[in-house]
This record gives C-alpha cells, sequence and structure tokens, in this order.
C-alpha cells in the first residue's frame, strides 16, 4: 500500500508553510516559468517544421525532447503551485510516468546536442556545400540515433531497479525522480549527460577552426551554389550558432549538477536490490515524499529553467528566418488575426506580388533573349 510522507504539521511549519505561500518570490516564479514555458513551447512549433523538412534528425529530437520536458514544467507547476502539501494530490500514474522519463530526458538533451557538433564538424572538415543524398541522410540519422538513444534506454530499463522511493513532489518542481545511493547513480544517470556535454566542446572547437579556415576559400563556392546547397549551409550555420549559445552556460551547468550530485550523495553505499524494494531505509519503496520549497535546495528548485530557457536560441536562430516569418504570418492570418492587424495581410499581398513579378520579369529576360535577333552573317548555333 502506498505510504504519504508529509512533513509534520508543528508550529514551526505551519510558521514556514504560512511565510511562502504567500511569497511574492515564489508567486513571481510560478507565473514566469508556466508563461515563459508555455510561450517557448509554442514558439518551437515553426523552427521544428522547418528543421524537420531540412531532414535534421538530432535537432529535431533535441527540440521535442525541450518540448516534453517544458510540458511537465507548466503541468507540474500548476498542479504543486505552493506550500500547502495538506492540499496536494498524490500524483498517482502521472508522477510515475514521469520518474521513468526525467533521466532518459535528461541525456537525451545532451547527447543530441553531442550529435549535432559531431555532425557539423564532419561536415564542415569535407568542405561540402551541397545537399546530402537520400541514402546519406538515411546512414546520418542512424548514427545520430545510435549515439542519442542507447544510453536513455539503458537508464530507462534499469529505473525500477535504482529507485529508492517512488517518487518526491515538491512545490513547483513537481514530480521527481529519487535514485539510491549506490554506483548506479552516478555511472548510470549523474555522469552520461555530463560526458556528453564534454564531448561536445572539442567539436565545437574544431567547428569553429574550420569554418574560420574555409569562410573565404568557399565564398566563391557558395555563391554558386544551388538554392538547396545554400539552403543547407544556412542550416548547418544556424546549428552551429544555436548548439554554442547552449553549449557555454549549459556545461559549467552540467559540471556544477554533476558536482553536486556527488557532494549531496556522500558516501556511496554497494547496491542492494534487497535493501532498496524491501527496507524502509529511510522510506518504504513504495512511499511518496512531500517537500516543501524552502526544503528543496536552490539548484533542484530551478533546474527546469534550463529547457525553458534553451527555447530562445532554438526560436532564434531557426525562428526569425524568411520561412519562419512567413510561417507565423500564416498562423495569424489563420486565427483570425487579420482583422486586428491588416498589415499582416498587406504584406502577404505584397511578398506574393513581388514573387510573381520577379518570376515574369525572370522569364520576359529569359524570352527576349532565345527571342534576340541573330545578326546578318553570322550562323545560328543550337
Amino acid at each position: 500500500m502506498t505510504k504519504i510522507i508529509r512533513f509534520p504539521m508543528t508550529d514551526a511549519n505551519i510558521l514556514l508553510q504560512n511565510q511562502t505561500a504567500a511569497s511574492a518570490s515564489l508567486q513571481a516564479n510560478l507565473v514566469c516559468r508556466v508563461l515563459f514555458a508555455i510561450i517557448g513551447t509554442l514558439l518551437c512549433w515553426v523552427p521544428f517544421r522547418l528543421l524537420l523538412r531540412n531532414g535534421e534528425f538530432a535537432a529535431v529530437v533535441f527540440i521535442v525532447g525541450v518540448v516534453i520536458t517544458n510540458f511537465f514544467t507548466i503541468i507540474n507547476s500548476l498542479l504543486w503551485r505552493n506550500d500547502y502539501w495538506g492540499l496536494w494530490w498524490d500524483g498517482q500514474g502521472w508522477c510515475d510516468l514521469q520518474v521513468w522519463l526525467a533521466g532518459p530526458l535528461g541525456t537525451i538533451y545532451a547527447a543530441a546536442i553531442f550529435a549535432i557538433m559531431r555532425h557539423l564538424a564532419e561536415q564542415v572538415g569535407m568542405m561540402r556545400v551541397t545537399t546530402l543524398s537520400a541514402q546519406e541522410k538515411r546512414r546520418r540519422n542512424l548514427i545520430q540515433a545510435l549515439i542519442i538513444f542507447p544510453i536513455p534506454i539503458v537508464q530507462l530499463a534499469f529505473t525500477w531497479f535504482d529507485l529508492a522511493q517512488r517518487y518526491i513532489i515538491g512545490t513547483l518542481v513537481g514530480c521527481s525522480a529519487t535514485y539510491d545511493n549506490s554506483w548506479p547513480k552516478l555511472f548510470v544517470y549523474s555522469a552520461p549527460p555530463m560526458l556528453f556535454a564534454l564531448s561536445s566542446m572539442p567539436y565545437a572547437f574544431l567547428t569553429w577552426k574550420r569554418y574560420r579556415a574555409i569562410s573565404i576559400a568557399s565564398a566563391a563556392a557558395l555563391s554558386t551554389n544551388s538554392s538547396a546547397g545554400k539552403r543547407a549551409n544556412r542550416t548547418r550555420r544556424r546549428l552551429y550558432q544555436m548548439s554554442m549559445s547552449i553549449l557555454v552556460p549549459y556545461v559549467p551547468l552540467q559540471l556544477a549538477f554533476f558536482v553536486y550530485n556527488i557532494r549531496e550523495t556522500g558516501t556511496f553505499k554497494p547496491y542492494d536490490y534487497y535493501r532498496i524494494h524491501y527496507t524502509e531505509e529511510p522510506y518504504p519503496w513504495d512511499s511518496i515524499v512531500l517537500v516543501p520549497s524552502w526544503m528543496i535546495p536552490f539548484a533542484a528548485l530551478n533546474q527546469p529553467w534550463i529547457p525553458i530557457i534553451t527555447t530562445i536560441p532554438i526560436v532564434l536562430f531557426f525562428g526569425m528566418t524568411k520561412d519562419a516569418i512567413k510561417a507565423y504570418r500564416r498562423y495569424a492570418l489563420a486565427l483570425g488575426l487579420g482583422k486586428c492587424w491588416p498589415a499582416l495581410r498587406d504584406k502577404g499581398v505584397a511578398n506574393h506580388r513581388r514573387n510573381v513579378s520577379s518570376t515574369n520579369e525572370g522569364s520576359k529576360t529569359d524570352h527576349q533573349r532565345r527571342s534576340k535577333p541573330i545578326p546578318l552573317g553570322t550562323t545560328a548555333r543550337r
């Protein structure tokens, strides 16, 4: 039978509860994380479609992982938005799903960035300005899938064997997995994201060095390249900029979290399945622990901000292109916003007329070139 572990309602805890429940900082944190998570998640839709169309498998997986994590953040923050833990829902079913996905999603985040940087370093190293063939894309996607998914699958399969309790519920944070203080916590869950993040940095430096070395040499090739090739190179450049803007703050944070997890764990115990599942150290395995905000460390309380902030470079580099702006305009017009902002319709019509005009002018020029009279005394060549 599931046991709910609550903090006792002592006078001291009641006083802390009343203080934090009415805390302006806690309420501001709630409003901001929910608002920005919703906005960022919605704005990721257009970059997701553009990257999916370009066949960027690792980037698409990365965005999907960020969106799922932000969705969990939104729901958890709204469900457990204050410190009145006596009124909290125990989260059965919803939290059981999250504790199985929490570790794998964190690893997918880091592994996808590593896969992106590795592929970019290879592409820039080959000085390739043309698009990949269908066979090459399939091979690239297979390699990226083999990089991203094996370790999360192992983490998913090992969750049952390493959960110390059923789960923990904290203010704003919601459902969290708590792993046993033994070697799997370090090697299976804490180390892989940190190692992926660190391994991305050499590829990032190599990509930057190669970009700088070939920027002048490739200018002439890019000027004569096809539109598909130019689009592919713009995508690579934006992927590099997006990944670097994420890696620069993410690697130090990942190292800090790794050190923090080691310090919080203290002395690692030998792994013992029987001890985890059949003894009460410190609680029965099938217990749910409710934790108020003042008992949650600052790093754990604000860790959900990482995927929320990640939506900024995603939207900045892939949500501000011409294709993305056109997509935003189409969505706005579909929602009927053209009645409130007529400029949306005017700009859409103007762009359409400009495209048609340029096409007609190009066709006319080609027709004039083909129908140019041949001077007398010359021989027409075909």
